[in-house]
């Protein structure tokens, strides 16, 4: 088909090469730029990365920038700022001392207190300065803090069983420690001896302070003991340990029986106990009475008792009382034994023993049985005592007996056969005294005047004797009716 073609042309301005480089010459851009025109940095602010001792800023070019006239290279252009480095003191654990912000090439100083560092169990320390020397400021730096360390030392002390101190040294942490002084000693006791073994706790490196008490082997104590008979002759010893039981293995303990005893073993004094120390002892025995026979025997041999006593008894005789038969002539009356009776000691027999006497009868009569009663009659042996009694019964009053004696109850002595006879009167009335003779009651008391030696009879009414003598102030026993005789005569009277 039809067509047209136009001519094409390249124009080319007259222009310049202008690079911008780094400070170190590295390509920052590359242009080309009319002549005339002003190059044009278009990239990013060049930087440069600071060095040991400066930080850079960027201020421009070198050369200037200008309207290009020909091929240029722009060198970027820096500030200089000497570097400032933070320079730390720590101890030893890290922990911060002291900070500063120092220039580069200044030499930096530690200002603080001096470091310090806790002593542990096993060392103190003392501060020597710091892990590097310090120098001008180059860059940021730490430093640590530096100690010597000083093993510490523990007080050890060696004290006996007693807290009685032995020995006292200062001895460096994880050494050892050793007791030189003379070996401890702790003194025996009643039961135990002792033997030094060893230090409690056991003796180990040092890691504080430390007190070891002296550690002893106890030994039970032995004692001896004696066994006496109970004359002091020895039986037996042995030897026993403290706090056992003692026994006896000697021969059986015995005691042969005397005239009063028979002994029997039963133990020992003081009894026996758990062993405490040396200790004696002496055998016991129970005594028991020896027994005898005892024979009672009668007149012709005949055995009438026997049984045993014990040594120290009196004798008794327990059967009925010893006979022997009368004679014609003679009545016999058992008067003891022969020999006479005494404690027991040895066997013994003992014979009856009789007295010969007479019998002779005692009778006794009334004037009248209705008047009153006698008592006492019997058939009495010679010699024998006899009480005998006349009571007056009611209306009457007892006179006398036949031989004289008014005593209404009275002991008579019988040597021959005896006969008497009480007298009993009627009480009629009141006879009136003589004149010298007077009769007073005051309440329950009787008052009797009359000569001297004038016996006074009070009975009661139905005669039952009240008083006989010759007292002549009586205190009647109770209230009632009374009759008073003195003499031959008589008087009634009434107590209230």
């Amino acid at each position: 088909a039809d067509a047209t073609y136009i001519a094409q042309y390249d124009s080319t301005l007259n222009a310049v090469k202008v690079e911008f480089v780094s400070f170190d010459g590295t390509l920052l851009q590359s242009d080309y730029v009319l002549v005339g025109e002003m190059p044009e940095y278009r990239g990013i602010i060049p930087n440069r990365l600071p060095s040991v001792q400066y930080n850079y800023t960027f201020i421009g070019w070198t050369p200037e920038l200008q309207p290009a006239t020909e091929d240029v290279t722009y060198v970027a252009t820096y500030s200089e700022e000497l570097r400032s480095y933070t320079i730390n003191f720590v101890n030893y654990d890290g922990e911060l001392l002291q900070s500063d912000t120092i220039e580069y090439g200044s030499m930096p100083q530690y200002a603080g207190a001096e470091p310090q560092r806790p002593a542990t169990q096993q060392y103190h320390f003392s501060f020597s300065g710091w892990n590097r020397t310090i120098r001008a400021v180059e860059h940021s730096t730490i430093y640590t803090a530096q100690y010597d360390s000083i093993l510490n030392k523990y007080q050890i002390t060696f004290v006996n069983y007693d807290g009685i101190t032995l020995q006292t040294d200062s001895v460096e942490y994880g050494t050892v420690p050793q007791y030189e002084g003379a070996e401890p000693q702790r003194p025996a006791t009643v039961q135990w001896t002792y033997r030094f073994s060893g230090w409690t706790p056991e003796l180990e490196g040092v890691e504080g302070e430390a007190t070891y008490t002296a550690r002893y082997d106890s030994v039970l104590n032995t004692y001896t003991i004696s066994f006496y008979d109970y004359d002091s002759t020895l039986l037996h010893v042995a030897t026993f340990e403290y706090g056992t039981m003692p026994e006896y293995t000697g021969p059986n303990p015995q005691r042969h029986r005397d005239d009063k005893y028979n002994y029997n073993f039963t133990g020992w004094n003081p009894q026996l106990t758990e062993v405490v120390g040396d200790a004696g002892y002496i055998a016991v025995y129970d005594s028991t009475l020896r027994e005898f026979s005892v024979l009672y025997l009668n007149y012709d041999g005949t055995m009438l008792y026997g049984n045993k006593f014990s040594y120290g008894d009196y004798p008794h005789y327990s059967g009925s009382e010893p006979q022997k038969p009368a004679t014609d002539e003679w009545t016999y009356i058992f008067s003891g034994w022969s020999p006479e009776e005494t404690v027991v000691t040895t066997n013994a027999v003992y014979t009856a023993q009789y007295d010969s006497l007479r019998l002779y009868s005692l009778t006794l009569n009334v004037n009248d049985s209705l008047r009153g009663t006698v008592s006492g009659a019997g058939v009495y042996a010679d010699g024998t005592e006899v009480e005998i009694h006349a009571q007056a019964n009611g209306g009457y009053a007892f006179s006398q007996w036949s031989d004289g004696v008014t005593d209404s109850v009275r002991v008579i002595v019988i040597t021959s056969d005896t006969v008497l006879t009480a007298e009993f009167s009627i009480i009629t009335a009141i006879e009136t005294a003589e004149a010298e003779v007077a009769i007073s009651i005051n309440g329950m008391e009787i008052e009797v005047s009359a000569p001297n030696g004038a016996t006074v009879g009070v009975y009661t009414v139905t005669g039952q004797l009240i008083y006989y003598g010759s007292e002549h102030r009586i205190t009647l026993p109770q209230p009632g009716h009374y009759v008073v005789r003195v003499g031959q005569y008589t008087r009634r009277i009434i107590a209230n």
